[in-house]
């Protein structure tokens, strides 16, 4: 599962188990604001359902011409979808609140709408998700083929090799494995079908492209900040240690240029770097 998708779960779950414990509080909260202020004005009025309406029209014709070619925002579908579980809560069997219907379709209710933004959302995900997964007729075609993808290129012997090596190996230092070769050879397809072997194992997978640092001082920060949001869930020290070497990496690199600035933490009482290093490896 990737980074991304674990952040979602979780971008969904806790605010859901956080309703659920502090619900009483929220329901006042909602009540002595949205309800006292906006909800409680809203009437069964012909004018109302001709809004209703022109409201689901709007979203169904925005829908038809944004579909695959417009990206939503996952966290707004997130947030839609969690309004929408709650909103259902209350609609079908709560009796804290009473939502007004439509003067001439009673079975629809004006706070509905929630539902129509959510599918409005979802559809745009899901097309946005299938455009991505149309590219076999581009013009310069140089994607790997993904974890599940067909080896076509006949890497998956090799990559059946390095595995068992990796599974086989307990290392008591850090080690590393090299993968050369020239542009469009296939080297992220040979890493992806690696991944693919090791599923399942007890490795933690870390995708780091450095490539979007542009300089050293970003590369390490951003190479640490990605091994903290990997490893963190997994050691409660680890985050903090691995900002101080972080921070510590980037003043050696800098050390040339702001020698006599930085030269009072030589006083302090913080690890060096060797000291920091060695408290990393020691879990």
């Amino acid at each position: 599962m990737s980074i991304g998708s674990k952040k979602n779960i979780k971008l969904i779950i806790i605010p859901l188990l956080v309703y659920l414990v502090l619900h009483k509080p929220i329901e006042i909260l909602i009540d002595e604001t949205l309800v006292e202020f906006i909800v409680q004005y809203i009437v069964q009025a012909w004018y109302n359902d001709l809004i209703f309406i022109g409201v689901i029209i709007y979203l169904t014709i925005r829908c038809y011409e944004k579909a695959g070619r417009y990206y939503p925002s996952m966290t707004l579908l997130i947030l839609l979808v969690q309004s929408s579980t709650v909103y259902s809560f209350y609609r079908f069997y709560g009796n804290t609140w009473t939502f007004t219907s439509l003067e001439y379709v009673e079975f629809f209710r004006y706070a509905d709408l929630i539902y129509a933004l959510t599918i409005y959302q979802l559809v745009l995900e899901l097309s946005s998700s299938k455009k991505e997964s149309k590219n076999d007729k581009t013009l310069l075609l140089d994607q790997p083929i993904g974890k599940y993808g067909k080896d076509i290129l006949g890497y998956s012997s090799y990559a059946e090799v390095i595995s068992e090596r990796i599974k086989n190996n307990s290392p008591e230092k850090a080690f590393a494995i090299g993968i050369n070769g020239k542009w469009g050879i296939g080297k992220t397809s040979f890493i992806e079908l690696l991944q693919k072997k090791l599923e399942g194992q007890q490795f933690i997978e870390m995708d780091f492209n450095p490539w979007n640092s542009s300089d050293p001082n970003s590369l390490i920060i951003d190479f640490f900040d990605t091994l903290e949001e990997t490893t963190g869930e997994f050691h409660q020290s680890l985050p903090r240690l691995y900002r101080r070497y972080a921070k510590r990496l980037t003043y050696l690199n800098n050390q040339q240029l702001n020698i006599g600035i930085q030269a009072p933490t030589l006083f302090s009482q913080d690890l060096s770097t060797r000291a920091i290093y060695n408290e990393i490896n020691t879990y």
